[in-house]
Formats: structure tokens, sequence, C-alpha cells
């Protein structure tokens, strides 16, 4: 068998050229191959990334943000430790959740030291008003005191008293009487004298809650009990509110 190849030089025979690999071309209807490294052939898109699942204490945090504040704050910060480490999806829901938490517990502070520093004011304003009220009446309780310890016989004979309203009505001016009743100088040193006076400043006032007070206290002081200091204070407004209006007309 002789060589199908010319001898080349140096009469050596000469090897026979490299047969390329013949490129096997697909069927009808089936793909190309496709080489390594290459986009996916036309027709057969790329498979869509997944996304992580939302990470359950990210929404329970958003929720008790808006509806429990300081709930929110911790359970928010531990979404996002736990969003963190395993890479769950949910912080903007997580961050939500304790931004709202800080905010409502920040709302709620506010509005509970407003409501203490309202109470404490008002409750000194009133604590304020009852003393005074009290210290007045507790004043005039001793002066009505001083008033029975020191009472004397008048010298003018029964004839002479004013033991009713109408005799008091008649010898008084209204001013006089209402301001004598109101801070006492000792003129009506007679219990019948004191108590007709009482009532003639009652009718001088007419029908009303001063009147009704006058007469109030009037008889509480014929039953000689204990002293009320409610009716006391009632009698001390009246005649305070009987000297303004008599003695400024």
């Amino acid at each position: 068998m002789t060589n199908q190849y010319p001898p080349g030089p140096n009469n050596q025979p000469q090897q026979p050229y490299p047969q390329q690999p013949q490129q096997a071309y697909p069927q009808a209807g089936q793909p190309y191959p496709q080489a390594p490294g290459q986009p996916y052939p036309y027709g057969q898109p790329a498979a869509a990334p997944v996304s992580p699942p939302t990470n359950s204490l990210a929404i329970i945090a958003l929720i008790l943000g808006i509806v429990i504040a300081p709930a929110g704050i911790v359970t928010g910060h531990m979404a996002l430790s736990k969003i963190k480490r395993t890479g769950e999806g949910g912080r903007g829901l997580a961050l939500a959740g304790t931004i709202l938490g800080y905010i409502g517990t920040a709302a709620g502070l506010l509005a509970i030291i407003f409501s203490l520093l309202i109470t404490f004011v008002f409750g000194a304003v009133a604590v304020t008003a009852a003393g005074a009220g009290l210290s007045q009446a507790q004043e005039y309780e001793q002066s009505l005191e001083e008033f029975g310890t020191d009472q004397v016989e008048p010298e003018a004979g029964p004839a002479q008293l004013l033991d009713t309203p109408e005799k008091i009505l008649a010898e008084w001016p209204a001013c006089d009487l209402a301001r004598e009743l109101n801070n006492s100088t000792g003129e009506f040193m007679d219990d019948a004298e004191w108590y007709a006076a009482q009532e003639a400043l009652a009718q001088l006032l007419g029908p009303g809650a001063d009147a009704d007070a006058i007469r109030a206290y009037i008889e509480h002081m014929k039953l000689g009990t204990a002293m009320d200091l409610n009716l006391t204070a009632g009698h001390v407004a009246a005649t305070e509110a009987a000297e303004a209006k008599f003695c400024t007309q």
C-alpha cells in the first residue's frame, strides 16, 4: 500500500492534515446546542429571583406600634435584629413599627405629664380657696364665742329692746345693718336683738339663696348645737353680699 500523500521536504513522508470534527446539526424541531457561558436561547427566559419571606415579627411590630406603642418598640427591635441575622424581608415594616412606637410612647408621656400638671394646679387652687374659707369661718366662730362669753345685760328695759325685725328696720339703715352683721362691733348685745337683726337683713335681701343662708344659720344657732362650719360659711358669704349690695347703692 502506497502513501497517498506526496513526500515532504527531505523525502520524509508527509503527515495527513488533521481532520476537524464535524459539527452535528440538530434535527428539525430541536434547539441548537448552547455553548457554555452563553445566555439562554431565544424563547426561554431566565427564572425570576425568589424574594425572601417577610418576617412575621415585622408585621406584628407595625400593628403594635399603632395600638400599643411600647410593645411596638420592643417587637420592632427584635424584628430588625432577626432580619439582619436571617436575611428575611420586612425591614421597612419593622422600622415603621419601631418609629411609631417611639412617637406614641413620647406622646403618651407628654399627655401624662400635662394631666399631672393640670391636676396639681387645680388642686393647689382648690386647697387655697378652701383654706381661706375655713379660716374666715373659724374667725367668725371665734367672734361668736367671744360674743357669748362677754354678753352683758342691756341697760335699757324690755320696752326699749329692738327685739323684732320691724323695730330693727325702723332704727337701722340697710347699709349699717349689713355692715354690723358682717363685722360685728357689739351693737346687738341681746340674743333677741341679734336674731331680730338677722331676720331683718334676710327680709331686706328678699327671696334668694343669701336670705335662706341667714335664716338657716339663725335656726341652727337657736338650737344651741355644735357649730356647723358650712352654715357659718354660708352666713358669712350672705352678710358680705348684703354689705356689697346695700353699701354701694
